[in-house]
This record gives structure tokens, C-alpha cells and sequence, in this order.
């Protein structure tokens, strides 16, 4: 019997594997890169050329170095300890990657995938511990399917979210054999395991913290309610190698990247709390879900959450293990720090989904109401929702990868131009859904010219005002296509360049002063009633011209960037 478990187990997490592969991986070839952190990623591994500098990221493993195009004025301040984003191991895989796959978009993609069906599998065989095989079966499938895989999985220098995750999860499989036999090796491995993931993602920190918590609980599952501040110290005793590395890692940081003291301060906490619950709202929609919904209609989205929400409390207070299922809920809180000191962002939800979906489990499997009755119906209708949304995910994926396909043959058509070849290049516009903020690093290294030199300004970022990445479509959000008409029109002054929006509904312009770059001055001739730009002059300074450079425009009828003046 025992033996016949584990078989179907192995089944099961075979199955969730090769699931996951085929709808999120196989299909999609035309895979692309999307946008500036994707291309920043890969000119990361262009300008690394030697293991040398490779494992010089650990001394200077700040993501956002050498960012940005050539105009960029690098009079920022210098990284902190609190400003600075330091990933080595980020840095790492990315060259990592490069060197292997050069501009093969579709090998990172399947990375990702592969990263994440593993994590999907570890969960599903961690869910089997707390129930029994369908529940946990499908609560991995929901881990692998929801809404924000279909939104955000593309980017491909996201895999060290799932690097992160699945070192995470390894990190408590080992720590859990170090508690059941008392076997050093396993507290080393876990060890090790946390180590490589703080330098992958620093959100990991917390980890010790939530580990220690999850003993305190484990070593009397019984009684669960007589949890001690004396289990906690025998926690922290046990995970002491774990809340070392976290204090060398923050010693490390410290040193590398000191505290800055700034004599000003701007923090008003009305429009921070303001700020926090329009994000927390964001972040319950994940949390349950519901992010597939459309843009709008209050009252459906709040009549959901809030059924939800009840549902949840009244699941707690029948349940006859509180304690474990408010330790699940906390920890993913916990999880979601960089959103506290930060703005919550969608992908964060990915590291706390695993301990979300842990505590949904809990509420369910040591209720005593009368709702367990219905937990045939309940399963049932997950099954159908999960088949939903992996529907719901491949027809993103679809589009997605449709949009990726424009802009890469865009960007390789412009680059064999041989107009453009030994003369610096002049972007004027850009589609940001697929480009990002700004395209400079993939010219750089789809011309394999590490010193090429491409000028751009964020004001020529085209920004699809009512369908630019995600929009409502009928009864849903889906990924948006790319519009067929052009709304801006580019055209050459005696000093510069004029812009022109035809539709401001469609497309306006955004003129920031404090952007890092910009290509000269910018008067502004006209808003519309809802005091958006429509009509502005850029003159181009002077040092700019004397580059005598190509000026490029994306063509939004013909999906190719068009050359306006040489």
C-alpha cells in the first residue's frame, strides 16, 4: 500500500511537470525578449567577458549598472544600502545564460519554465504532507496556473524569482530532515540552499524568520495552541546557521553599499496609506485569483473579495488548527516585505503564493463546520477553475508571444539595415508595451557593438493609453495587441523634432524632466481638456547633432522602425 503511494505520487509530480511544460514552454518558438530589463539583462552578459568579471558581481552586484542609453546622465547618486538592488547571482545567470544562449530568446523562456514546474512539483509533494493527493494536486496546479502567470511570466530575467523559490523550497525540505533525524549534513544543505538564495533575491532574508516559526508549530503538531516563547528560542536555536547568513549577507550589503544620510525628507503618510491600500486591494485580487476579471465593475470585484474574505474567517474560526493556518498567512506577509518598503508589483505575489496556497489548505483540512460537507463540490469546482485558467494562461502566452515576434523582426530588420551601420542611432519613438522604458541595450547588442552609441528620451516612449499591456476584454482581462494606426506623428524642425498625437484617447506624451536622460529641451504647444500633452517641440542639443546620428520612428501600421533623417 505504502509502496503504491509513492508510485502515485510519482505520477502525479511526473504529470504536473510535463503539464506545465507543455502549456507555458513547448508551443512558444517566437519567444521574445520584453522590454528594458529583459534587454539590460542581456547586455549584462554581452559586456561580461571573463569568469574574472564574472564573479566580480559579488563585489559589484548591483542590477542596474551601466543601465541605459548613451545620453544617460550618470551623475546619479551613488547606490545605498537601502537604494541599491544587490543580486550577484542575478548577474550571474544572466551572463550565465548569455554565453550560452546568445539572442535565443526561446532557451531563456524554457529556463523559466523548467524553474518553474520544479517549484510546482516540489509544492505539490510538500501539499501531500498536510492532505491527501487531489487537493494537493490541484493546489500546485494552481500555484502553476494563476492569473499573473498569464500577465507577468514573460519577462525573462525574471528567472531569479524561480531560481529563488525553488532554493527556498529546498532550503525547508533539507531543514525539515535535519529536524526528523538530526543529521548535520541536511542543516548544511538547507544552509547552503538559503545562501545561494539570498544572493539570487534578497526577499529570501525573511526566510529564517518564517522557518523558526514553522518549527515552533512542527515540533508539537498536536497541540498546536500551546505555542511558547520557549518554542520560538528552541527555533531560533535551531536555525541559528540560517540567521547567520542573513546577518553576513546584511554585513556585506553594508559594506558594499554604506547608508546614505539625506537632510531632506518628502514622506507625507496620508498619501502613503492612500498609496498602500489601493496596493493591498491589488494584492488581495492575486491572493484569490481574481486578477483575470476586467478593469472595473466595483461591485462585482468587491461582493467577490468579500465573499471571499469571509469565507476565510469563518474557515478560521471552526478550524481546530488556528495557529497554523494565521503562521501561513503571516509568513506570506511576511514574504511580501519589498512591497512595504516599495510598491507592490504583481510578480512579488510569486514568492508568497506557495505559503498562500498552504494556508488556504489548512483552513480546509482541519475545519469542523458543516461546509466540509461540501468538499466533493468544492474540488470539483477547483478542478474546472484550474482547467480555466490554464485556457486562460495559453491564450495569453499566445498573444504575448505574437507581440514579441513584432518586435523582435522590428529591431533585427533595423539592425541589418545598412544605413545605420557605424552611425549612432537617434530613437525618437518606441512602443513601451515590448520595449520598456527605453531600447538602448538591445541595439547595443544586436549590433554586437559594445560602444555603439543610441540616444533616446522617455518622452518618445508610445504608450497605449486604453490597451497597452493588459486591457478588458468582454468578461476578462487579456494581453492586448499592438495598435494598426499610427495616433503620433514625428516630423523634422530646423532644431529638432515635432510631435504630434492625432488621438489623445489613444496616445499622449509624458514629459519628465527627471527621467536621467533627455535629448534637449521641450516646449509644449498644446493639451487636451484633460490637460494631457498632445503637441510638443523637442529641440535637440547641439552635442547630439554634431553626433550626426540616424533618427529612427516605430511605425505602428507597418511594425517596423522607419528612418526619418540621417
Amino acid at each position: 500500500m505504502f509502496q503504491n503511494s509513492i508510485n502515485f505520487k510519482i505520477l502525479c509530480s511526473a504529470f504536473i511537470f510535463i503539464l506545465v511544460v507543455l502549456v507555458l514552454g513547448i508551443p512558444y518558438t517566437g519567444w521574445w525578449f520584453n522590454g528594458c530589463d529583459d534587454f539590460h539583462g542581456l547586455y549584462l552578459g554581452f559586456r561580461t567577458k571573463t569568469w574574472g568579471d564574472l564573479f566580480y558581481f559579488f563585489l559589484d552586484g548591483h542590477i542596474n549598472q551601466d543601465i541605459g542609453p548613451s545620453n544617460y546622465l550618470h551623475l546619479r547618486e551613488q547606490t545605498t544600502f537601502l537604494s541599491t538592488y544587490y543580486r550577484p547571482l542575478y548577474c550571474f545567470f544572466a551572463t550565465l545564460q548569455y554565453w550560452i544562449f546568445g539572442t535565443g530568446a526561446y532557451w531563456y523562456h524554457l529556463c523559466n519554465v523548467l524553474f518553474h514546474a520544479l517549484n510546482s512539483v516540489i509544492l505539490f509533494n510538500l501539499f501531500s504532507l498536510v492532505t491527501t493527493t487531489l487537493p494537493a494536486l490541484l493546489a500546485s496546479l494552481l500555484f502553476a496556473f494563476h492569473p499573473q502567470i498569464a500577465f507577468r511570466f514573460g519577462a525573462l530575467v525574471n528567472l531569479h524569482y524561480y531560481v529563488a523559490v525553488f532554493l527556498m523550497l529546498l532550503c525547508v525540505i533539507f531543514f525539515k530532515r535535519y529536524v526528523d533525524t538530526n543529521k548535520k549534513i541536511f542543516i548544511v544543505l538547507a544552509s547552503c540552499a538559503f545562501a545561494v538564495a539570498l544572493f539570487t533575491r534578497e526577499s529570501s532574508i525573511v526566510l529564517p524568520a518564517i522557518i523558526t516559526m514553522g518549527y515552533a508549530l512542527y515540533i508539537t503538531p498536536a497541540y498546536p495552541e500551546y505555542f511558547s516563547p520557549r518554542k520560538m528560542y528552541r527555533g531560533v536555536l535551531k536555525t541559528a546557521p540560517l540567521w547567520a547568513i542573513s546577518f553576513l549577507f546584511l554585513a556585506l550589503r553594508l559594506y558594499l553599499y554604506p547608508f546614505a544620510h539625506s537632510t531632506t525628507s518628502s514622506f507625507k503618510l496620508a498619501t502613503f496609506l492612500h498609496a498602500k491600500s489601493q496596493e493591498l486591494l491589488v494584492m488581495l485580487y492575486d491572493t484569490f485569483t481574481l486578477s483575470w476579471l476586467p478593469w472595473g465593475h466595483p461591485i462585482l470585484r468587491s461582493t467577490l473579495l468579500s465573499f471571499g474574505l469571509l469565507c476565510c474567517l469563518y474557515l478560521l474560526i471552526r478550524n481546530t488548527k488556528k495557529l497554523g493556518g494565521l503562521a501561513c498567512f503571516a509568513s506570506a506577509a511576511l514574504m511580501l516585505w519589498p512591497a512595504v518598503v516599495g510598491c507592490y508589483s504583481p510578480r512579488y505575489i510569486y514568492e508568497a503564493y506557495p505559503l498562500i496556497l498552504l494556508g488556504f489548505i489548512g483552513l480546509l483540512r482541519w475545519n469542523q463546520g458543516p461546509l466540509i460537507k461540501l468538499k466533493k463540490l468544492f474540488l470539483l469546482l477547483l478542478s474546472c477553475y484550474v482547467l480555466f485558467l490554464m485556457v486562460f494562461a495559453a491564450q495569453n502566452f499566445c498573444r504575448r508571444q505574437a507581440k514579441m515576434t513584432t518586435v523582435a523582426h522590428a529591431v533585427t530588420t533595423l539592425v541589418a539595415d545598412p544605413l545605420i551601420k557605424n552611425r549612432p542611432l537617434c530613437v525618437l519613438s518606441y512602443p513601451a508595451d515590448g520595449m520598456g522604458d527605453q531600447p538602448a541595450d538591445i541595439f547595443k547588442v544586436m549590433q554586437n557593438n559594445l560602444n555603439a552609441v543610441v540616444l533616446c528620451d522617455t518622452s518618445g516612449a508610445l504608450v497605449q493609453a486604453d490597451s497597452n499591456i493588459v486591457a478588458p476584454e468582454g468578461w476578462r482581462n487579456m494581453i492586448c495587441r499592438h495598435y494598426t494606426k499610427n495616433y503620433v506623428n514625428v516630423s523634422k524642425t530646423p532644431k529638432g523634432f515635432r510631435f504630434v498625437s492625432s488621438n489623445p484617447e489613444k496616445t499622449h506624451f509624458f514629459l519628465s524632466s527627471n527621467s536621467g536622460y533627455s535629448l534637449g529641451e521641450k516646449i509644449i504647444s498644446q493639451k487636451d481638456a484633460h490637460d494631457r500633452v498632445t503637441d510638443f517641440t523637442l529641440t535637440m542639443d547641439k552635442k547630439y547633432l554634431d553626433l550626426n546620428p540616424i533618427f529612427i520612428v516605430w511605425n505602428y501600421e507597418t511594425k517596423l522602425f522607419e528612418v526619418i533623417a540621417s
